[in-house]
């Protein structure tokens, strides 16, 4: 069977490679975009079981994105999660807001819940 496939959108190199290595650690293939506009071309280009976006991101930010894919019928049944710091995200149809921590548990927890895996 395929891994299930996420696509991770978070401006900072560090926090997506930490965010990578806890997801593919739970047994998930991971695509990462810098920012909301290159997660939106990948979104075109490939397919994708979960997408994980960065609340606050240069170009788009996450919820910019989410309402987006919510709005397109071609990954409008897709789950997203938006990962947040401490402020409160815009709503847009989000599966689940996660507040960010320390290696990233609430995260793969959530995407476990929400793949079914």
């Amino acid at each position: 069977m395929d891994k299930p496939r996420v696509l991770i959108a978070e401006d900072s190199p560090m926090l997506r490679a930490m965010m990578k290595k806890a997801l593919e650690a739970a047994g998930l293939s991971v695509t990462l975009a810098e920012n909301g506009r290159q997660a939106l071309e990948l979104a075109h280009a490939q397919t994708f079981d979960l997408f994980v976006l960065d609340n606050r991101m240069p170009e788009l930010g996450g919820t910019e994105v989410c309402a987006a894919l919510k709005s397109d019928t071609r990954w409008s049944s897709v789950p997203v999660i938006i990962i947040t710091g401490d402020e409160q995200p815009d709503p847009c149809g989000a599966d689940r807001y996660v507040v960010k921590d320390a290696g990233f548990a609430g995260l793969v927890a959530a995407a476990r819940e929400l793949l079914a895996i």
